[in-house]
């Protein structure tokens, strides 16, 4: 069975002479070392390990690179971990990784698009959507929205809001 890689940090840059980087890490650095083994964009095994935490970042020494030339050129390499090394979720949640390429339609059946990405600005997470006509429209993810999800069968169903006409003044 082949794994499937998905993103789990990004290398910064480098950080001291000693070939030591920074990792920006897409969950709380706390938990980033627990998600080993990682692997590049090519699935080849990377041997890292996390040396300190700072602030928001990782500081990790990979492959036992030692200095400060080499480390340069980690900049901007991606770390991929197994979907299967992630644990289970609870009832109503989900792993972003998961929803990304689901099919989204209406209570009706009617097709609407296919879920690009999920996105948060602050407020609650919104379900990025490329439209099945073309353009693209984004949708909270709220239990009003999304009626249903259905990860086996990679669909979900949503209650499209009805549109709010404002006062032309």
């Amino acid at each position: 069975m082949t794994k499937r890689l998905i993103e789990m940090g990004q290398v910064a840059a480098p950080h001291g002479i000693r070939g030591l980087v920074k990792i920006n890490p897409f969950c709380s650095p706390e938990r980033f070392a627990g998600y080993a083994p990682f692997y590049d964009q090519n699935g080849n095994k990377l041997d890292i390990k996390v040396k300190n935490l700072m602030q928001k970042q990782v500081l990790a020494q990979i492959n036992n690179i030692t200095d400060r030339t080499t480390a340069e050129t980690l900049r901007g390499l991606t770390l991929f971990i197994d979907r299967a090394a992630l644990q289970e979720t609870e009832d109503g949640e989900y792993y972003v990784c998961d929803l990304k390429g689901m099919t989204v339609q209406d209570e009706n059946g009617t097709h609407l698009g296919t879920v690009t990405d999920v996105e948060n600005y602050g407020a609650s997470d919104i379900l990025d959507i490329k439209s099945a006509q073309g353009p693209r429209f984004m949708l909270a993810f709220s239990t009003e929205t999304v009626k249903s999800i259905d990860l086996e069968k990679k669909l979900i169903t949503v209650c499209l809001p009805k549109e709010v006409e404002g006062e032309q003044r």
